[in-house]
């Protein structure tokens, strides 16, 4: 019924309280902030914008906003368990050696290294980038965990669509003044972007990188200081 009223919208054709209120409503279910102002405003309806469009700026702002929060908290508690993982290799340096590709030197290992960061970054810019923001089974313990645990971490890093989301809901935030919410959005997405932009190194990569003289000059990509933020 909603969608219908919404996509049959005609401003000379709505007439009474219930069939503005009706649309206005549909039209912030689907964040439609625009038009919906757009609507009450032609019909002389401030309470709508102060109340019904209001609450639904703020509750779209909730979401997106505990969600970048539940990304920074997934990252911090996987990245705390990477290092954990990475100081056993340390320890039992046989039981990292065992997961060293057979067959390949130095080199080779630190070239496929460079490719492998390639890949996860160009995966994370199509769909799989949607399936790493689910919570990921990572079996502790396990031979692989280390590599698990580093794709699902970048995996996180928040999508194009995902900044222009909050940079639109910022604005709308702006409109009604919500100047405390809109800082705390936008520290938030800075934090998330600062935290998946920094290269991840197994342990195996480190250890090369301590071996290779002028490493960071043969892969530059893998330096954190060649690291530049990015705007959406």
């Amino acid at each position: 019924r909603q969608m219908c009223i919404r996509d049959s919208y005609n401003s000379k054709a709505i007439e009474g309280k219930e069939q503005i209120e009706e649309l206005v409503t549909a039209l912030v279910k689907s964040q439609d902030y625009f038009r919906a102002i757009g609507i009450a405003s032609e019909n002389k309806r401030s309470d709508l914008i102060s109340g019904e469009i209001y609450k639904g700026v703020l509750l779209s702002y909730d979401i997106l906003y505990n969600d970048l929060l539940a990304s920074i908290n997934n990252y911090n508690e996987r990245h705390k368990r990477l290092e954990v993982v990475q100081q056993q290799k340390r320890l039992m340096p046989p039981l990292a050696e065992e997961a060293l590709p057979m067959g390949l030197d130095t080199m080779e290992i630190a070239s496929e290294s460079g490719r492998s960061k390639a890949s996860r970054s160009s995966k994370r810019s199509s769909s799989g980038k949607r399936k790493a923001q689910r919570k990921a089974v990572i079996k502790e313990g396990s031979r692989f965990e280390e590599e698990q645990i580093i794709e699902y971490l970048e995996g996180l890093a928040p999508t194009l669509d995902k900044a222009r989301s909050v940079e639109d809901m910022k604005k709308w935030l702006e409109f009604f003044g919500c100047k405390e919410e809109m800082t705390r959005l936008d520290t938030a997405l800075k934090e998330l972007q600062k935290l998946t932009r920094t290269p991840l190194l197994s342990y195996e990569q480190a250890k090369l990188i301590e071996k290779i003289p002028n490493f960071f000059k043969v892969f530059p990509k893998l330096n954190p200081k060649n690291i530049k933020p990015t705007n959406p």
